[in-house]
């Protein structure tokens, strides 16, 4: 049985986003699965651009109209859709990135 994170999504994609980025650091060496070439810079600088798109927009969508949430009451809309949160932007990258 998986343990539930009761955090909030925002935070949860938040923190998974922020810990691939920090694995494409260029003072480490990339991951490569067995029989797989090694990724070119160039394809390491894009992976690194899109990571940081994606947590900018993550930031701007944990955002409401009071601050950022917290433990859950008052929440307001997204300040940048104006969707109850968690917003379909968070949801759609929660899928991207595997966070359940």
């Amino acid at each position: 049985m998986t343990e539930h994170d009761a955090r909030p999504l925002e935070e949860r994609v938040f923190d998974e986003i922020s810990e691939q980025l920090e694995a494409l650091d260029p003072g480490l060496a990339p991951a490569v699965a067995e029989g797989s070439s090694t990724p070119s810079e160039s394809e390491l600088d894009s992976r690194r651009l899109r990571l940081q798109a994606d947590l900018a927009t993550v930031k701007a969508h944990w955002r409401t109209a009071d601050g950022v949430r917290g433990d859950g009451a008052g929440i307001t809309s997204c300040r940048v859709c104006g969707q109850d949160q968690p917003c379909d932007t968070v949801k759609v990258l929660a899928s991207d990135y595997n966070v359940r």
